[in-house]
């Protein structure tokens, strides 16, 4: 199957992201070309996103923050993982612990990337790198809470790796790539409880 794409155009610059507007086609399942379409994308840095854990203390580190679009459906201060943009030049294992660092103070002993997802590919270009870092409190170097200077004011919250399943059910932890790096984690700690 193909596509072809005839214009493209940026319609908003933004110093993260990109809005552009494109005109293309694509060949449809049954075989007929779709005919001229128009569709808008957000175009961006691909990311990285982090759960924190502490496997000695089997606690979770999240951190929460103010997020205008949650704002609109009254959900101002939300609970997420450690998550931010990838800069030019770096790694997403380099970014990730940078962010970490930044938002939450720690120095990362372990690392495991363990997915590569698109958050909402119906308007946004962005891939998402998931880690897994464990961290300790021998390994908190900073106090964290983002970078002032980009206004961010971040908090971290810690719960038992066991809360996982009721913060997810209760609508505590609503962000997607918190949800997926939560049942990640959740499902490798409960096979390993189950193999020893």
């Amino acid at each position: 199957m193909q596509y072809k794409v005839f214009d493209r155009q940026k319609v908003y610059d933004c110093p993260i992201y990109d809005i552009v507007e494109a005109k293309l086609s694509f060949e449809k399942y049954n075989k007929q070309d779709s005919g001229m379409l128009i569709r808008h994308s957000i175009e961006k840095r691909d990311g990285v996103a982090a759960l924190l854990y502490d496997e000695v203390n089997g606690q979770i580190k999240l951190i929460e923050q103010f997020r205008y679009s949650t704002a609109l459906h009254g959900e101002p201060w939300l609970i997420e993982v450690v998550a931010g943009a990838i800069d030019e030049g770096e790694s997403a294992e380099e970014a990730i612990k940078r962010e970490i660092i930044e938002e939450a103070g720690y120095d990362v002993s372990r690392l495991k990337k363990i997915m590569l997802i698109y958050p909402s590919p119906g308007f946004l270009n962005e891939r998402l790198h998931i880690f897994i870092a464990w961290i300790s409190e021998a390994n908190k170097i900073s106090d964290g809470g983002g970078i002032h200077e980009e206004d961010e004011d971040i908090r971290t919250v810690s719960f038992p790796l066991s809360d996982v399943p009721q913060l997810i059910s209760s609508g505590k932890i609503r962000d997607a790539k918190s949800i997926v790096a939560l049942q990640h984690l959740y499902h490798l700690e409960s096979k390993k409880e189950h193999e020893d």
